[in-house]
C-alpha cells in the first residue's frame, strides 16, 4: 500500500464542508486541515493509502 495526500482548495465555504463530509464517508483517509483560509476560500487536506 501506499500512503497519499489529497489536497482541494474550492472558492465557497458551503461547497467545501460538503465536500469534506462526502470524502470522509466515500473513503477510509483521515482528515488533516481543513479550513476556510481567506475569505470566500476552503481548503482541505486528507491522507490514506492505495491499494495497487
Amino acid at each position: 500500500m501506499i500512503e497519499t495526500v489529497g489536497f482541494l482548495e474550492l472558492n465557497s465555504i458551503a461547497k467545501g464542508v460538503e465536500a469534506a463530509d462526502a470524502i470522509l464517508k466515500a473513503a477510509q483517509v483521515e482528515l488533516t486541515f481543513a479550513k476556510p483560509v481567506c475569505p470566500g476560500k476552503y481548503s482541505i487536506l486528507f491522507t490514506g493509502e492505495v491499494v495497487w
